[in-house]
């Protein structure tokens, strides 16, 4: 790739670059090389007859040259375009083609002298090599000054002399390859150019969207590590949450990866990134809780009306935190997700949560799944106010208040994905199965 690393445009590229631009003009160039092949069988093919009965032709010297030596080979052509080896070899089909094509024109041109046609004939074959077809330079100067020594080696060959008329006709042919050599080697100097451009552009913009990724990967890491700190800032007024928040992650993402997205189709978020960001956000959940007083919050025994009524304005403490953030970054999903989460995680599904009462599809989504979340790992870990639930255990009670607290669809998703909420459960060591039989309290929040 030096060439290109260099812009330093040449004719050649190095053999890797060479084959690459070969292929893309291929590709470019293929259904022109077959419409012009088809264009010359229709054109020549009519016109044979036509300077057959318009000319002199008494040995039937010129028809016999157009239907044997200079249709067929076109057809010949056409017909290879279509193999799967004229991939590599087109370039030599065609100048073969062309060259013989070409001479054969030669030969009309000298039993039927003054016949303009056969003149345009010769040009078109030129101007085809050298501008239409896209041949490689090298080639289509070959067929155009193939064509000139063979007009010449016949006209000699026969004992012509060499008069006026064959020396225009020189003169025409070779005026008309050095016009076509020039054009032609611009032509194929700034089409390399140009492709030599464009890889440029496509590896500039490559690079510049890795550099973007890796600066977005950063920005995000930063925001999830300042996230994660807040939430941990908040959890770590309560001793005995331990990680709280990385579990309710994992269980919003094993539930989110499940959902039928085609019911939410609408939404305007692919599930991919409602999956990660899902997982992400719901590290907020709780952070109203660092408004809340340490004699409520840290309460070891049940609490009071007065005390659950303000354990409870820790949604609105931190739904109105997230509130400022989303006045500044309104399109901020992750902002948006998480004040979702935030506000509505303790709404229930027939109504009667809090703080708005929402009920049913009413309460967003985020809520709905990061209740589940929230409520498994509260029955499955240990708190102040209640022992430890085996994940059996937490499963019954979850199960009887599908509808009422839970979402059933999403509820049926989880019994689906149970087994993996255990083996998280597991994996951080938090069930400890008791030995007495006591009658245990469900959690207060659940109250």
């Amino acid at each position: 790739m030096d060439s290109l690393n260099s812009m330093n445009i040449n004719l050649k590229f190095d053999s890797i670059l060479e084959k690459e631009y070969c292929d893309f003009k291929y590709n470019e160039n293929l259904r022109q090389i077959r419409i012009v092949l088809g264009l010359l069988i229709i054109v020549f093919g009519i016109f044979s007859f036509y300077d057959a009965k318009l000319f002199n032709d008494p040995n039937g010297l010129i028809i016999r040259v157009k239907l044997f030596m200079v249709l067929p080979v076109f057809f010949v052509a056409f017909v290879l375009s279509f193999s799967r080896w004229f991939k590599d070899y087109n370039h030599i089909i065609l100048t073969v083609a062309l060259i013989i094509a070409g001479s054969g024109f030669s030969i009309m041109l000298l039993q039927s002298r003054g016949n303009l046609g056969y003149y345009g004939a010769i040009f078109l074959i030129t101007y085809s090599a050298y501008f239409v077809l896209n041949l490689k330079y090298k080639y289509s100067t070959a067929i155009g000054w193939a064509i000139l020594f063979f007009y010449l080696f016949v006209s000699v060959s026969q004992g012509s002399n060499i008069d006026l008329e064959t020396f225009i006709v020189f003169i025409f042919i070779m005026g008309s390859n050095i016009i076509g050599m020039m054009g032609g080697y611009f032509l194929e100097y700034y089409s390399r150019k140009n492709y030599l451009q464009s890889i440029k552009i496509e590896s500039d913009n490559h690079n510049l969207e890795e550099r973007v990724a890796l600066q977005v990967k950063e920005i995000t890491d930063q925001q999830s590590a300042t996230i994660y700190a807040l939430a941990k800032l908040a959890e770590s007024r309560d001793r005995d949450t331990g990680v709280h928040i990385e579990r309710v992650g994992k269980y919003c993402r094993l539930i989110a990866e499940k959902i039928d997205w085609t019911v939410y189709s609408k939404m305007d978020i692919q599930k991919n990134k409602f999956v990660d960001t899902i997982e992400m956000a719901s590290a907020l959940h709780d952070i109203g809780k660092v408004g809340i007083e340490d004699r409520i919050l840290l309460k070891p025994g049940p609490l009071t009306k007065d005390e659950f009524a303000r354990i409870k304005m820790h949604t609105i403490i931190g739904s109105d935190t997230l509130i400022t953030l989303k006045k500044k970054y309104p399109n901020n999903i992750f902002v948006n997700m998480g004040l979702e989460i935030t506000r509505y995680h303790h709404e229930k599904f027939d109504g009667s949560g809090y703080p708005d009462g929402l009920s049913g599809h009413d309460i967003p989504l985020t809520a709905r799944i990061l209740a589940i979340a929230d409520v498994y790992d509260a029955l499955t870990t240990k708190r102040p106010y209640k022992e430890i639930f085996s994940h059996t255990e937490a499963m019954e009670i979850m199960i009887k208040d599908t509808g009422s607290h839970f979402d059933p669809d999403l509820m049926k998703i989880f019994k689906e994905v149970e087994y993996a909420f255990n083996i998280i459960s597991k994996s951080h060591n938090i069930i400890e199965r008791r030995n007495s039989t006591k009658e245990r309290k469900l959690p207060r929040m659940m109250n």
